[in-house]
């Protein structure tokens, strides 16, 4: 497991990953989980979260958004941790559903892949059904946790996406940006690329200097500023 620490000593862990990361933010009184991969990682993600929450409590579950490879394992880790999940109420219904809509694509060979994709069934975007307990539609602070630590709604790839931001340091950010390719952070897919500018605007606002995806690697606050300036 990769992990980073903030100035203030909370520790950010990716559980799995780099191709669909999953991160837990670790502090002296507990602990958050960020997204839960696909499905099958399941019994992986179990083992990993016990090992880096140690003998501290895992407090609740965010997600990004409901996207089957950020909400595959909601379900299991609610279940067996006893915690609340904490979700945009745009996503909140999907969540219950077991099934949220594909993006569109965001280029032109992305929109033709996804314009074919999304006209038929495809049993890989199911997952199980689990009702969210916190919806959220505005900034969200977890300092009851002991954590300096909040989500931010930052729409984009889909209307209720969130990031979460660590110590005003490390923002994970979903799919608001991917970190495949060296100074190629734009996201392939998108329900609503329009707001992605203002998305990425806030993130810069909040002083962070790393970000972390759920596709790829980690992206500098100078990387996130040039796709900010090349988009505006």
């Amino acid at each position: 497991m990769r992990q980073w620490t903030t100035e203030n000593g909370l520790l950010v862990h990716r559980l799995v990953g780099p191709g669909c990361n999953v991160y837990l933010v670790s502090g002296p009184s507990g602990c958050i989980m960020v997204d839960s991969s696909y499905g099958f990682t399941g019994k992986k993600l179990l083992q990993r979260v016990e090992l880096a929450c140690a003998e501290k409590q895992l407090k609740a579950l965010v997600l990004t958004h409901t996207h089957f490879d950020h909400a595959g394992n909601a379900a299991l880790i609610k279940e067996h941790f006893k915690l609340p999940i904490v979700v945009h109420e745009e996503e909140a219904g999907y969540l219950k559903k077991g099934i949220s809509p594909l993006p569109r694509g965001t280029q032109f060979y992305n929109k033709a892949v996804m314009n074919m994709v999304r006209r038929v069934h495809i049993p890989f975007q199911h997952f199980r059904a689990v009702r969210g307990d916190i919806l959220i539609n505005d900034r969200y602070d977890f300092s009851e946790y002991g954590l300096n630590v909040y989500a931010l709604p930052t729409p984009g790839h889909t209307k209720g996406s969130l990031s979460v931001v660590v110590d005003n340091t490390i923002a994970l950010v979903g799919d608001t940006l991917v970190g495949y390719v060296l100074g190629h952070n734009y996201p392939a897919f998108a329900d609503g690329p329009d707001q992605f500018v203002a998305s990425w605007a806030a993130l810069l606002d909040t002083g962070c200097t790393t970000f972390l995806p759920t596709h790829g690697g980690a992206i500098k606050r100078e990387a996130l500023q040039v796709l900010l300036d090349k988009h505006l």
